[in-house]
C-alpha cells in the first residue's frame, strides 16, 4: 500500500478558467415523430421534447468531442479517445453463483433479469447512492505538455466515494503486475504504469499529481505532465477499473456483508474490490448475452445472462483476469485528430439518452430504482436501415424482474421474427427499473428514449406496433389505450390486465391501472393477444374477462389460449405468427370514428402525462366524479369519409405454432362505402369539455355542418376549422339559435342534457 498522499482538490465550483460546453444532440430527422395538421400530435408533449440536459455530459478546458451515448464502443473525435461504458453495471465478481443478498437497505435485486456479479456497495445511502463505482464515460487527451484522462461516474454524491485505476502497458508485456492500491493482480498484464484517483488524491505510480474532481459533472480530471508520461505517437494498452475508495489511497477491500463504509460480496473468496471494468467492447463480444445451458455454463445465476451487462466483467473478475478487456490507444490518431468509431449502427445495441426528469442520483431501493439523468434503453436496427429512409418502429416491452436487454437474453428470436423480418426498428426501455409497470416515470422514460431514438434514426411514424411479455404485456395494453393514434397494431403476451394480477376484472373495481374501463380506445388498433391456459402469475379467466369486453365492444381481435404456462411461449422463442399479424402496422392517424374514454386517475399531470387527447378528439375534461373509477366518453363520427360500420364476425378456431392453442376473437369486414356527408354524429358521457378538430374530421365549415349530438349532461363541444365571420348554429329540429361562442377558429357550442341535431350555416 502506497503511503497517504498530500491533497490537492479543485472542486467544480472553484473552476472558473472555462465555462462547460454540451454537445449539440442531433436534431429529429423530419418526419421521425407523428405530425398532424390540426390540434396535439400524438402522445404526450414529453415525445415531442428537446432532449435533456446533463451536467455528465459537459465539457470543461481542454475537452471538446460529443459523448458517444452507445455503451461498449470507443471513438476518436476532436483529437480525443473517447470510451463509453455501460450504465448501471457495477456489480463485480461473481462470488456465489447465487442470487445476490441485499441487505434491508440496499435496492433489491430482480429475481429473472438478475446481474451476475455479487459485490454490494456500503450502505451509507447518501454518500454511496448504491452505484458510486458506475464508470460512465473514460476519455484522455494529449497535447504538447501532458496527457489528461477523465473518468466520468454516474453517481457522484462526494469527491472522495471512488477509486479509478487505470493500467498502461507501453510495451505489450505479458508477466503478471501488482496494481498496488489494494487490488493485487488483474491477470498477465505487464503494466510500467499505474494512475490511481480517489477524487482527492492523484498518482502516477509513486508521483502524486493534481486532481480536480467535479461532484456537479461526476468528472474527476487527472493531468500527468509529460516528464512523466510521454506516448508520443505511440500505441499504449490501457486498462481500467473502478471501486470504493478506502481513503488511504486505495481500493476499500470487500467484506462478506457491506456496513456503512465497506462494500460486501467478497463470500469467503479473494475477489478484488472492482465494481466495474472499462474497456468492453459490445463488437467484440466482451459482454455476451447467455441462455439455458449456456448461461448455467458461463455460470450464471438464473435462466439467463447478459440482462445488466456485467456478465464477462463479473467473471473475468472472478477469475481475476482482466486481460481481454483493454483499449489500445492510438496517441498518433489522437495528435492527428483521426475520426473513427467502432460504435454499432445497425443490429443490436445499448444506447443512452439524458431525461429530462430530476431525481437525483444512485439507485433507490424502490421504484423508480435507476435515478439519474442518463438512463439506458435498447435498439434493433435492422441491417437494411439506410438513414433517410423512413422505417418502421416496434416498441417491445420488458417484463416485471427483467432490464431492457430482457428480450436479447432470454428470446432473442423476438428481435429476428418482429423487427429485422419486418424490416423494423425495436425498442426496449428499461422504464427506471425492474418493476415500473410502464406507470409514471416509468412512462416517462419510454417517450423519453423513443425521442432519443428518433432524433438518431429516421423512424417512420405512420407504421408503429406495440409488443411485450407479461409486464411488458401490460405494458402493451395501457399504451394503446392511453395513446392509442400512436400505434397500428399491438400483440400483448401473457400480459395482465392491470399492474399486478386481476382474475376477473369488473366495472367498478377502483383501480385506474385496469386497462379494462378504457378498451374503448382500442377501437381503431387490431389486437393479437396471447395467454396460456395454465398461467400461474396470470390467471386464464381475467384474460378471458378482457377478450369479452372486446367481443362486447366490437372491436378487431384475436385471442390465443395457449397449452401453456406464463413462460414457455418465452422459452419457445417463436414470435413468427405475432410478425404475420403485425405486418406493417399502419397507424389510422385520423379514423372516421374516434372512441375515446379519459381516466383522470391515471393521469401524472406533475410529469406531463395527461390523457386526455386522440386522433381528432382532444381537450376532454370528465364532469363528475361517478364511478370507481370515473371516466368520461367521447363517441365521435364524421360521416365525411363515406365509410359506413363495419360487419362483425366471430374469429373461432385453433392451431398447433408456435404451440397448440384454442383462439377466439372478432373480425371485422371490409367497410362498407356508404354516401359522405359534411356531418358528425357525437355522444358525450360524464364530459364536461371536448373538442373535435373537423379538418381532420374531413368536415367542410365553408358548407353547412350537420351534428347530431347527445349529451347526459352540461357539456361545452369546440369545434376547431377555418369558420368565416357570421356563422350561425341553431337546433334543427325547433330552428331556433343556440348558444355559442366564436372565436376565429374556435366554435364553442354549449350543450344541455339530451339528443339534439344542430345545423352550422357559414357566414
Amino acid at each position: 500500500m502506497f503511503p497517504k498522499r498530500s491533497i490537492f482538490v479543485v472542486l467544480a465550483m472553484l473552476v472558473v478558467s472555462a465555462m462547460p460546453v454540451s454537445a449539440a444532440p442531433p436534431e429529429e430527422p423530419p418526419g421521425s415523430l407523428p405530425s398532424v395538421t390540426q390540434g396535439p400530435r400524438p402522445g404526450p408533449p414529453i415525445l415531442y421534447a428537446p432532449p435533456g440536459e446533463s451536467p455528465l455530459l459537459e465539457n470543461t478546458k481542454r475537452w471538446d468531442a460529443a459523448p458517444l451515448m452507445v455503451s461498449g464502443a470507443e471513438a476518436y473525435r476532436d483529437g480525443e479517445f473517447v470510451y463509453q461504458d455501460y450504465l448501471y453495471d457495477g456489480f463485480g465478481a461473481n462470488t456465489t453463483n447465487e442470487p445476490m443478498a441485499s441487505p434491508e437497505t440496499a435496492p433489491p435485486t430482480p429475481v429473472f433479469g438478475g446481474m451476475t456479479g455479487d459485490v454490494s456497495y456500503p450502505t451509507d445511502e447518501a454518500r454511496y447512492g448504491y452505484n458510486a463505482a458506475d464508470l460512465v464515460e473514460l476519455r484522455i487527451d494529449a497535447d504538447k505538455k501532458s496527457v489528461a484522462y477523465r473518468f466520468t461516474l454516474n453517481t457522484l454524491l462526494v469527491p472522495d466515494s471512488t477509486a479509478v485505476a487505470v493500467g498502461i502497458d507501453t510495451d505489450g508485456g505479458e508477466e503478471e503486475t501488482d496494481w498496488g492500491h489494494g487490488l493485487g493482480t488483474l491477470g498477465p498484464l505487464d503494466l510500467e504504469h499505474v494512475l490511481y484517483t480517489d477524487g482527492v488524491t492523484a498518482t502516477l505510480d509513486t508521483s502524486e499529481l493534481p486532481v480536480a474532481t467535479d461532484v456537479e459533472r461526476n468528472q474527476i480530471e487527472v493531468v500527468v505532465p509529460k516528464d512523466l508520461l510521454d506516448p508520443g505517437s505511440a500505441t499504449w494498452r490501457h486498462y481500467a477499473v473502478t471501486g470504493v475508495a478506502d481513503g488511504s489511497g486505495g481500493f476499500a477491500p470487500l467484506a462478506d456483508d457491506p456496513s456503512a463504509t465497506e462494500p460486501g460480496g467478497a463470500h469467503g473468496t479473494d475477489a478484488p474490490p472492482v465494481f466495474n471494468v472499462g474497456f468492453r467492447y459490445e463488437v467484440e463480444g466482451d459482454e455476451p448475452f447467455l441462455r439455458g445451458a449456456d448461461a448455467a455454463a458461463g455460470g450464471s445465476r438464473s435462466v439467463g445472462a447478459g440482462h445488466w451487462r456485467d456478465h464477462g466483467q463479473a467473471l473475468a473478475l472472478e477469475a481475476r483476469d482482466i486481460s481481454p478487456f483493454a483499449a489500445d490507444v492510438d496517441f498518433g490518431a489522437m495528435e492527428d485528430e483521426a475520426e473513427s468509431s467502432n460504435a454499432p449502427t445497425t443490429g443490436y445495441m445499448n444506447r443512452i439518452y439524458v431525461s429530462s426528469l430530476d431525481l437525483g442520483e444512485g439507485v433507490a431501493g424502490e421504484r423508480p430504482w435507476l435515478l439519474g439523468d442518463l438512463q439506458p434503453y435498447s435498439a434493433y436496427i435492422p441491417e437494411a436501415y439506410t438513414a433517410g429512409t423512413p422505417t418502421p418502429l416496434t416498441l417491445i416491452l420488458h417484463s416485471l424482474s427483467c432490464t431492457y436487454n430482457q428480450f436479447r437474453v432470454l428470446a432473442p428470436n423476438i428481435y429476428s421474427d418482429l423487427a429485422e423480418g419486418r424490416g423494423s426498428i425495436a425498442l426496449t426501455t428499461m422504464g427506471r427499473g425492474e418493476d415500473g409497470w410502464y406507470l409514471a416515470e416509468a412512462e416517462v422514460d419510454l417517450f423519453e428514449a423513443w425521442a432519443d431514438l428518433a432524433r438518431n434514426y429516421t423512424l417512420d411514424p405512420g407504421h408503429v406496433a406495440i409488443n411485450g411479455y407479461s409486464m411488458g404485456g401490460y405494458g402493451t395494453f395501457r399504451m394503446a389505450t392511453m395513446w392509442p393514434d400512436l400505434f397500428g397494431k399491438a400483440f400483448p403476451v401473457v400480459g395482465p390486465q392491470a399492474e399486478g394480477i386481476k382474475v376477473v376484472a369488473e366495472s367498478d373495481d377502483g383501480d385506474a391501472t385496469n386497462t379494462f374501463h378504457v378498451l374503448d380506445n382500442v377501437r381503431n388498433i387490431p389486437l393479437l393477444i396471447w395467454n396460456g391456459v395454465a398461467d400461474e402469475l396470470v390467471p386464464v379467466a381475467g384474460t378471458v374477462t378482457h377478450a369479452q369486453r372486446l367481443d362486447d365492444l366490437g372491436y378487431r381481435y384475436v385471442q390465443d389460449v395457449f397449452t401453456a404456462d406464463h413462460f414457455l411461449l418465452s422459452e419457445v422463442d417463436d414470435w413468427s405468427r405475432g410478425a404475420e399479424f403485425l405486418g406493417d402496422a399502419a397507424v389510422s392517424r385520423d379514423p372516421a370514428r374516434v372512441t375515446f374514454r379519459v381516466m383522470p386517475a391515471a393521469d401524472y399531470p406533475d410529469l406531463g402525462l395527461v390523457h386526455d387527447h386522440a386522433y381528432w378528439v382532444w381537450d376532454v375534461l370528465m364532469r363528475e366524479e361517478v364511478g370507481d373509477p370515473a371516466t368520461g366518453l367521447v363517441d365521435a363520427r364524421s360521416l365525411a369519409f363515406g365509410e359506413g360500420e363495419p360487419a362483425t364476425e366471430a374469429v373461432r378456431g385453433g392451431g398447433v405454432s408456435p404451440l397448440p392453442y384454442a383462439e377466439r376473437g372478432v373480425a371485422w369486414s371490409d367497410l362498407p362505402v356508404e354516401e359522405s356527408a359534411n356531418a358528425l354524429d357525437v355522444a358525450l358521457t360524464n364530459v364536461a369539455a371536448a373538442t373535435l378538430g373537423l379538418t381532420r374530421a374531413g368536415i367542410d365549415p365553408l358548407e353547412v355542418v350537420t351534428i347530431d349530438v347527445a349529451s347526459d349532461g352540461l357539456a361545452a363541444l369546440t369545434l376547431e376549422a377555418p369558420w368565416r365571420p357570421g356563422t350561425t348554429v341553431i337546433d334543427a329540429s325547433s330552428g331556433e339559435p343556440v348558444e355559442y361562442e366564436l372565436d376565429h377558429d374556435v366554435l364553442t357550442i354549449q350543450l344541455d342534457e339530451g339528443e339534439r341535431t344542430l345545423t352550422i350555416a357559414p357566414g
